[in-house]
């Protein structure tokens, strides 16, 4: 079994109204795929109980990267930066 070194940092801060959540991740390298770091990023804001905005941000400091080496009979695939939005209506 392969050792995969891992460590990380979250952060998590706001109000009743706007908050923000953040994850900061390192993973050493392992057979066929580089060590990385990145960070994500969630920023929502709640008007009133039953409504919320977010706005997430994810894989941050590159466009993508391998999370895993190859695997026979697998296809690969790398983790993409992205971004999205989100809202929630709570009856």
């Amino acid at each position: 079994s392969e050792d995969i070194r891992r460590s990380g940092a979250t952060v998590r801060g706001g109000d009743a109204v706007n908050g923000v959540d953040g994850q900061l991740r390192h993973t050493g390298s392992i057979a066929g795929a580089a060590s990385f770091i990145t960070a994500d990023v969630r920023l929502s804001h709640r008007p009133n109980d039953r409504l919320e905005f977010a706005l997430v941000g994810q894989n941050l400091f590159e466009p993508q990267h391998l999370e895993q080496g190859p695997i026979p009979i697998t296809a690969t695939a790398e983790a993409p930066r992205s971004f999205h939005g989100k809202v929630t209506w709570r009856v």
